[in-house]
């Protein structure tokens, strides 16, 4: 296991651990949102390295987010996300 894998492991158990949490107190947004990231670090590790790209690792992020009911919060996500980066270009 190279250190990359090892990180991705790390951020998988991490993710693990706060759903477990916060289904034990339970917190659904955050339970929710755990549960819908927590398989994309080993989606990254498998995928890429068998030639996958970040938008086919995408596109199976948004399909998990739709079969569980969460595109709301992805789509938003994603839409802040590239309006900041929007922004930050703009002010270079």
């Amino acid at each position: 296991m190279d250190t990359r894998e090892l990180l991705y492991r790390i951020l998988f158990r991490g993710l693990v651990e706060i759903r477990a949490e916060a289904y034990t107190i339970q917190n659904k947004q955050i339970f929710f949102i755990a549960d819908l990231l927590h398989q994309l670090p080993l989606d990254l590790a498998s995928e890429l390295s068998e030639d996958a790209s970040f938008d086919d690792v995408l596109k199976s992020l948004q399909e998990r987010s739709h079969e569980k009911g969460s595109d709301q919060w992805l789509t938003q996500v994603i839409t802040e996300v590239t309006q900041y980066r929007q922004m930050q270009s703009n002010t270079l």
